[in-house]
């Protein structure tokens, strides 16, 4: 962030310009002026992002060169410098756009939370504005990919993304929906793989990418609806016109169309669900989350349908609540991998069957299969294709169900695929000592916990909670000060290296998130503990 300081006051320029900087490196005092005409000389040739000025100055005062900053078209944030018996001016000052007035004698941590809340202003502006001429200069491909990222950050409920994009779409006038507009979720029916012996489940990425480019061929491109993509690589489609009975019968000939188009190219069965309509962009979301319940449906129905709001409930929310329940607490208790635990959760699963014939088991199995999968990314392919080959050794014919002894164990078997694998001949605390020699070797590249976890080859929750357990603190606790001392060795054994230098070469990629650990973990900012250590190690 660059600073203007404007003081007729020399003492008062010299504690903003040495205090500033020292305070947060990213804030940096490229000019001073003594009255408003210098500091608007200064600026017809300079840039900044902030002035800090006196409002009581010779020549031309704060008041005026507030005026001219924005008769000049000048966008710079501007804070007013008063004392007490000048209050009237500060409140007309803020008609012309200035932030913030702080009272004379300054005090120090007033000017530094106020500079700081306009940094962050300044910085999601600079973000906005980048995003703004990159979306000016898209192509319509482009501009097609931001709707869709949009969409998808509506219905997964990001709202970090939402608010960046949202205004972009709005400023260039691009409408998602007309009167009202509703979601409709595609997904593979998985289980339609198993009666196919030929077909590995790894395929099944590839041919949720074929439904994807039948749906954007059928529906995007012929003006029918909007396609997109969800967190688990569902096909969305938002459909928008102005009746709502006639959205729903396009959307039910839609379905129709590429259920047919995917099973003649893929033999496959495709369900759906269409969510309630919306009158609001921003309430997409819902309609996506209604969709989403409702494909519900096709694991205790059947797959191959078209599920929507205005037909006869299909399942309710009790039921789905007790499903989602039973499968949370699975998930939550495999990783301590508690096989008597894991046993009777199984057995709670299994009793929320309505029956156990092969068909049906398959659907249930895959459905276990999807949700389990979330707690091994890593080798989430290999334990997939595990699961589902114990699915396809179920019975083609459907007539006779199974008994229930032969479901429990079929079931235990599935869920004992996803429990994390222990290392072999190796105690936790080698586990820990594993992760931290990792941790060492690499922290200046982006780290995750499942990136640690899957180089070790163990879970991300068994690392987690071996790693506090052994360690007393997080994972992440203990690469912040790892990363904390490299860089405190890097500000005394290269005493004139630059603090976004440092930043990048202990891997962060924001400073001013750097700054802000470097602090909490040695309580001075970058910049101080540099002046007061910027020497060679040994060096008297």
């Amino acid at each position: 962030m660059r600073i203007l300081v404007v003081d007729d006051e020399p003492l008062t320029r010299a504690f903003l310009r040495e205090q500033l900087p020292k305070h947060d490196a990213a804030w940096q005092v490229v000019g001073e002026a003594m009255d408003g005409q210098e500091a608007a000389d200064f600026l017809m040739n300079e840039e900044v992002d902030l002035i800090i000025t006196d409002i009581k100055m010779p020549v031309m005062n704060g008041l005026a060169l507030c005026r001219w900053v924005i008769e000049n078209g000048k966008k710079q944030k501007m804070i007013i410098l008063s004392g007490y018996d000048e209050f009237s001016l500060a409140k007309e000052a803020i008609r012309y756009g200035v932030k913030d007035y702080l009272l004379k004698p300054i005090q120090s941590d007033e000017l530094y939370d106020t500079v700081r809340r306009i940094g962050e202003e300044i910085e999601q502006e600079k973000d906005q504005e980048l995003a703004f001429r990159a979306m000016r200069n898209m192509s319509e491909a482009s501009r097609r990919m931001a709707v869709r990222q949009l969409l998808k950050a509506i219905v997964t409920d990001s709202h970090v993304e939402v608010k960046a994009l949202y205004p972009l779409l709005y400023k260039f006038k691009i409408s998602l929906i007309e009167s009202l507009g509703m979601i409709m979720v595609l997904s593979l029916d998985e289980e339609s793989i198993l009666t196919k012996p030929s077909v590995p489940a790894s395929d099944i990425a590839l041919f949720q990418f074929i439904l994807n480019q039948i749906a954007e061929e059928l529906a995007d491109g012929s003006g029918r609806g909007r396609v997109f993509l969800d967190e688990e690589q569902n096909t969305n489609i938002l459909l928008s016109g102005d009746d709502e009975a006639e959205l729903v019968a396009a959307g039910r000939r839609l379905y129709a169309d590429i259920a047919s188009a995917m099973a003649k190219h893929t033999g496959l069965t495709v369900s759906g669900a269409i969510g309630t309509p919306k009158y609001e962009v921003l309430q997409l979301g819902a309609s996506g989350l209604e969709a989403r319940k409702l494909l519900f449906s096709r694991v205790v129905h059947s797959g191959g349908t078209l599920y929507v709001y205005l037909d006869k409930p299909y399942v309710d929310n009790g039921i789905i609540n007790k499903w989602e329940q039973t499968i949370q607490a699975l998930r939550a208790e495999l990783p301590n991998a508690g096989v008597a635990a894991i046993a009777m959760l199984v057995k709670e699963y299994i009793g929320l069957f309505p029956d156990f014939r092969p068909a049906s088991l398959r659907r249930y199995g895959v459905h276990l299969i999807r949700r389990l999968g979330l707690l091994s990314p890593g080798d989430a392919g290999e334990r997939k294709e595990s699961a589902m080959k114990l699915l396809r050794e179920l019975p083609t014919s459907d007539e006779t169900p199974l008994a229930k002894e032969a479901v429990v164990k079929l079931f235990t078997n599935i869920a004992h695929i996803y429990a994390p694998a222990e290392p072999e001949e190796k105690g936790e605390h080698d586990v820990v000592s594993r992760a931290k020699e990792y941790i060492n070797a690499h922290y200046a590249e982006p780290l995750s916990l499942a990136l640690i976890a899957e180089k070790i080859g163990v879970s991300s929750g068994y690392l987690s909670s071996i790693f506090h357990q052994e360690t007393n603190e997080s994972y992440i606790k203990f690469l912040s000060r790892v990363r904390m001392e490299q860089a405190a060795r890097l500000f005394r054994m290269k005493p004139g290296i630059k603090v976004y230098d440092v930043s990048e070469q202990v891997g962060y990629v924001s400073v001013k998130h750097f700054s802000y650990v470097f602090k909490q973990h040695f309580g001075i900012p970058p910049g101080e503990y540099q002046s007061l250590h910027g020497r060679s190690e040994g060096s008297p």
